[in-house]
């Protein structure tokens, strides 16, 4: 179990209290690993043609599917036409029917 040390602006600035805390420390690469998993499962139900949500840009359609991110082509909300960009994988998710 490791400990943190919490120090408190109070009258003397110096105070500080030692908590236990039981998770575990976060070591480099496992934010990269839990983006793994979430794309090999969009993997999964990735088709070219495919609906999908993105929370930035709304309903697109899959038009490439590459190493880690998707090519979508999204209906311009600004002007006539579509736009068409790539999005991380690990932030699609997959419209259902």
């Amino acid at each position: 179990m490791r400990q943190i040390t919490v120090k408190y602006q109070g009258g003397c600035g110096k105070c500080g209290q030692v908590l236990p805390v039981d998770t575990p420390a976060r070591v480099k690469g496992d934010a990269e690993r839990a983006k793994q998993i979430k794309r090999e499962a969009n993997d999964l139900k990735a088709v070219i043609g495919g609906v999908v949500f993105d929370g930035v840009f709304g309903d697109g359609i899959i038009e490439k599917i590459n190493k880690k991110t998707y090519t979508i082509r999204f209906k311009s909300k600004v002007r006539d036409g579509d736009y068409i960009t790539t999005r991380p994988k690990h932030f699609i998710k997959f419209k259902e029917g």
